[in-house]
């Protein structure tokens, strides 16, 4: 942040705004370096990275969809807000390289970096530490999703705020972008616009004195973001045969609502295990039964104490509280999610922080509470230095882990494909959700998908999409494709077949990655002489 300096007062020369110039070069210096050391260790790491289901879904969608109303009806049943998919549609005009999608991620988390180092009230030390913690540097950077551009614009909403009044139109503009990047930033764009409201009724004296932003532009402001949340809220309403996260939990129960609680812990203290399936075990802390006996406790004395000391600013604690009660409550009754989401919760905690350390001071302590949050202000700050700290080790150990293993075994398959010259060749996959990891890095490929009965590349998770089919069944679906095409199958599945079939011959198994579900069996199927099954669908 930058430093003024105020000239003497005997000084006629504009040596002040000189020094504060300089400061600003530097802070400008600072910010560049940081983000260049964030590119260039984010640009080894996705390199070594292999992309996951997830990762893939979103491009093929983007890829596969010539036109935008297509790739908008078929990303609905995602159950994710557009913008992220624009991203990738748009550079699929231009390339069908799967690295695009690595290229234009990696961009949007260095800029995220740039602008925390360049306009964020931390100290160098923490943004540094913050810029290589575990989600800024590994969840939300080399893992390509729609994460990260909802933490960019979140960090331009910061960056914006303190001049809220004379930019409230590009608040806006950011906000209704922020809305469409994933439901967690929607629910978190629709908690700022309470508090922007929260904010210009405080204001209200000022206002009307004509020092803030005039009532049109607040009109136009709010309104801008109410089309942006609404945007939102029609594209992740599922469609009528969706079969993604169909139900809401409203019912009571206890054991549920102290597993939500203690989603803050685990994301302020994100630290996997030293072990190859790192991503999908149960933190450091777990390991600890007196951490899991009090897990929940332990995360609600973070949010209290947190909260104990932003209460000298009610706008801030209004934006601390209502997101994170927000966030648990979506959490609880929709979606419960993994630590890639529950780290919003961490990303809402700095961005609270950031917001209390900007403007004016909060006014002096009166009563003995007030007085209490401000002594407890003394080791905030050294707090979030330690948290940060920790973050940067479980970055370490996350990105140690995905070099010295596979994330995943779709791109190892893919190259096993193509270096034996059977990418031409006719192919089935299942479980689909988990095949097209193999098909993103086969430039156009589709393949059959006896789960849907269907050809395709990405997967349309409707009603139809059952994964409760058993293995005999596929396998006689893909025996009677062969039959009908034909032509021998390469049929790929996550796991190995659990019986022997004189017509199905493996050929190659690739094991060991992250993802225990992303290691690939490749099996020859061959045409048996008859069969009778239920017929395929066309190709989506």
């Amino acid at each position: 942040m930058a430093i003024e300096y105020a000239p003497s007062a005997g000084d006629k020369t504009p040596a002040g705004v000189k020094q504060a110039g300089s400061g600003e070069r530097r802070d400008h210096v600072f910010a560049i370096l940081v983000a260049l050391v964030f590119l260039a260790a984010g640009g080894a790491a996705a390199w070594r990275h292999e992309l996951w289901r997830d990762e893939v879904q979103a491009w093929l969608i983007a890829r596969d969809n010539a036109s935008l109303p297509e790739m908008i009806r078929f990303m609905r049943y995602d159950g994710h807000p557009g913008l992220w998919y624009l991203c990738l549609w748009l550079a699929a005009r231009v390339t069908h390289a799967l690295a695009a999608v690595q290229v234009i991620h990696l961009t949007i988390a260095a800029s995220t970096v740039y602008l925390f180092a360049r306009h964020s009230p931390f100290s160098r030390v923490q943004k540094a530490l913050f810029a290589f913690g575990y989600f800024p540097m590994f969840e939300y950077s080399v893992l390509c999703r729609n994460y990260a551009p909802g933490v960019l614009l979140l960090v331009a909403f910061c960056c914006l705020f303190p001049k809220r009044d004379k930019v409230f139109l590009w608040i806006s503009v950011v906000l209704f972008f922020l809305a469409n990047t994933i439901a967690h930033m929607l629910i978190m764009t629709i908690m700022i616009a309470a508090v922007l409201a929260f904010d210009l009724a405080l204001r209200r004296k000022t206002l009307e004195g004509g020092c803030g932003c005039p009532a049109w532009k607040r009109a136009a402001g709010l309104t801008i973001i109410g089309a942006g949340i609404l945007l939102s809220v029609l594209q992740v309403i599922p469609p009528p045969d969706g079969g993604f996260a169909r139900l809401w939990m409203w019912g009571i129960d206890f054991h549920a609502m102290g597993k939500t609680v203690s989603t803050v812990a685990r994301a302020y203290f994100p630290v996997p295990q030293v072990q190859c399936h790192f991503w999908i075990s149960p933190l450091l802390l777990e390991k600890f039964p007196l951490f899991l006996r009090f897990e929940s406790w332990f995360a609600l004395a973070l949010v209290c104490g947190t909260a104990f000391v932003l209460s000298r600013k009610p706008v801030v604690l209004a934006f601390y509280l209502g997101g994170t009660l927000a966030l648990w409550l979506f959490f609880y009754t929709k979606y419960f999610g993994f630590l890639r989401h529950h780290g919003f919760l961490f990303i809402l905690f700095v961005a609270s922080a950031w917001l209390y350390w900007i403007g004016p001071p909060p006014p002096r302590p009166r009563t003995i509470f007030e007085r209490w949050s401000a002594a407890a202000e003394k080791w905030f700050r050294p707090a979030i230095t330690v948290l940060f700290g920790i973050h940067v080790a479980g970055a370490a150990i996350a990105l140690s882990m995905d070099y010295r293993y596979p994330f995943s075994h779709g791109k190892t398959a893919a190259e096993y494909i193509i270096r034996e010259n059977m990418q031409d060749r006719l192919m089935a996959g299942h479980m689909d959700s988990n095949a097209v990891t193999v098909l993103g890095y086969l430039d156009g490929k589709k393949m059959y998908y006896p789960q849907s009965l269907g050809f395709g590349s990405f997967v349309v998770m409707n009603l139809k999409h059952n994964p409760a089919v058993d293995d005999s069944t596929i396998v006689e679906r893909v025996k009677d494709l062969a039959v009908r095409s034909k032509q021998d199958v390469l049929f790929v599945v996550h796991y190995p077949l659990p019986f022997s079939d004189p017509c199905i011959k493996p050929v190659e198994a690739f094991t060991g990655s992250i993802i225990q579900n992303e290691d690939f069996y490749l099996y020859e199927v061959r045409r048996p002489l008859s069969i009778v099954t239920p017929a395929f669908n066309g190709v989506h």
